[in-house]
Formats: structure tokens, sequence, C-alpha cells
């Protein structure tokens, strides 16, 4: 709004806050579901109309990846090989491809 007051309107002459540094915002929080939580949630899935529901549930609750993330996997992201299972992400929120162990 002070910008458009200096910028626009020509209000003022200069925005009083434009040298007020932003602080960082936390990254959220990390929760885990309970037992119970976790028994609940794969039993509704079970019951779904939509068969891979409980499959990608899994992979969630597993690896932490987003649902997005895991419904554009590709069998070519996956690699079952041991020692390292793995699925790599390509298509990130932030834009970096992820690696997901299991």
């Amino acid at each position: 709004m002070l910008t458009m007051a200096v910028r626009e309107w020509r209000l003022i002459d200069r925005n009083p806050v434009a040298d007020v540094g932003r602080k960082k915002e936390a990254r959220g929080r990390t929760r885990f579901l309970r037992d119970d939580e976790r028994e609940a949630l794969l039993a509704a899935c079970a019951g779904s109309s939509w068969p891979p529901l409980c499959t990608l549930v899994l992979l969630a609750i597993s690896t932490g990846a987003r649902r997005g993330e895991l419904i554009r996997l590709r069998w070519t992201d996956i690699t079952l090989d041991p020692p390292a299972p793995q699925a790599i992400i390509q298509h990130t929120k932030n834009g970096d491809p992820r690696r997901l162990p299991w």
C-alpha cells in the first residue's frame, strides 16, 4: 500500500518501511500419525472404491512425499534393485529432484 502511495498516487515521497527486512518464517512442523490414526486411515483407504489409494497413502506415510509427487511417478523413476531401492521425484515443489528411499 505504501509503495502504491509513492508510485501510483504520489501521496508520499518515500516508503518509510522500505528498508525494514523480513524475518524468516519457520519451516513448519513435523508431525507423525499415532498408531491408532494410521490404522484408521489405512482401514478407510482399504474400503475405498479406488484400489490404488491404499498404496498411494502407504507411500506417502513411508516417504513423506506429496500426493502430486507420487501421482506423477513413472516406472522409469523407480529402482527396485538392492541394496538401495528408491524412487526419484523429478518435479518437486522447490524444483530440485529428490530421492525417496524405502
